[in-house]
């Protein structure tokens, strides 16, 4: 689901997800177990994620602060420990003025403008149903085992700083759906985190209802009926109905955010060919452009996403212009290579054609 995660499933993101449970495991378990080491490693792995993916840290801060707070006496105690999570902003800040080339203050205020995400961001526009990405079913179980886990102390307490997450996530993406805008994360991003969430609760969900059913007295009395071999008969088919439940639906996306094929056999030969050609910049199909950079080391002009206005603008531009308007493109931008599925009929040195054409047309 390209609306959702990101062409390709963004792997910045994908790579960060084992690392998001693994610094919530150890924020929290620092105020279960008063291990202070733990808090240690939490905020390595925090400082890791920013130059990756940032997001993946940024959303669960402020449920983080709230819990914090609720363990007011333990931060209070340890307050110079804690006061070094102020280098997450810092270091970020400090990474996102190097990548852009500019300044702390400069940077700062384009860090705010940038933390701010309107209907317009990402690949696509699209209404998603929150349903696309989780059944019926599993937030059926997910309400209940909330309900659950609140319900008893020692899992509330174990569990606190995850449900501030969740219900922080759900209050972002109702905001967004009411005014349009989500503060920083986006509201796709806030959709996904909460799925990959709300599993855990599922599961306590299941286990709740089972437990009920099962202390039911007719079931009960009907289940010592059963030998031992026909009680894990019936559990595996009660778990089978419910996993088929959960992911009857798992495949079934709207087409528009299915993921895209950015690089076809006709593309493969020039991509080859470029990869042994100097650095510069290229212009080409913006979908096929998403693909340069990480198969050529080469700089695409504009790409699907992620790039100014007015460089799509540009490209529409180039694309309908005479060869001598090209040509004062190809000097304004310094462009060095153009890849093209026809033959504009310019002066430029064919480097290579298969299906698809390669031209160098720097005068360097």
């Amino acid at each position: 689901n390209v609306y959702l995660t990101g062409l390709w499933f963004f792997t910045p993101l994908t790579f960060a997800i084992p690392f998001i449970f693994l610094y919530l495991y150890y924020y929290t378990q620092a105020f279960e177990e008063k291990k202070l080491k733990y808090l240690f490693i939490s905020l390595g792995i925090m400082i890791f994620l920013i130059p990756i993916h940032v997001i993946s840290v940024l959303f669960t801060l402020p449920a983080l602060i709230l819990y914090s707070l609720y363990h007011i006496d333990f931060v209070k105690k340890h307050i110079k420990l804690f006061s070094l999570f102020g280098l997450i902003p810092i270091i970020g800040l400090a990474f996102y003025s190097h990548i852009n080339n500019i300044n702390l203050v400069e940077a700062l205020k384009k860090l705010l403008l940038d933390l701010t995400f309107k209907t317009e961001w990402g690949v696509i526009s699209h209404n998603s149903s929150f349903l696309e990405v989780y059944s019926l079913t599993g937030l059926i179980l997910a309400i209940i085992g909330l309900g659950y886990v609140l319900s008893q102390k020692k899992l509330r307490e174990k569990y606190l700083a995850y449900v501030g997450i969740i219900v922080y996530l759900a209050v972002m993406i109702i905001f967004f759906l009411i005014f349009g805008v989500s503060f920083l994360t986006p509201y796709q991003r806030n959709m996904y985190y909460l799925t990959i969430l709300l599993p855990l609760f599922s599961a306590y969900g299941f286990l709740f209802l089972k437990e009920k059913i099962t202390a039911i007295r007719y079931v009960k009395r009907k289940f010592k009926k059963f030998s031992q071999p026909g009680k894990s008969i019936f559990t595996i088919l009660i778990t089978i109905a419910i996993i088929l439940l959960l992911f009857m639906n798992y495949a079934s996306i709207p087409s528009k955010v299915g993921l895209y094929t950015v690089v076809t056999s006709y593309d493969e030969g020039v991509l080859l060919e470029l990869q042994n050609q100097k650095p510069g910049i290229v212009l080409a199909d913006p979908l096929l452009s998403s693909a340069i950079y990480p198969l050529t080391g080469h700089e695409p002009f504009y790409a699907l996403v992620f790039y100014h206005d007015w460089r799509r603008d540009t490209y529409l531009k180039f694309v309908k212009d005479s060869c001598e308007k090209k040509a004062d493109i190809i000097a304004q931008f310094e462009i060095e290579y153009i890849i093209s599925r026809h033959d504009p009929k310019c002066d430029w040195e064919q480097l290579y054609f298969d299906n698809t054409y390669l031209f160098r047309v720097s005068q360097s």
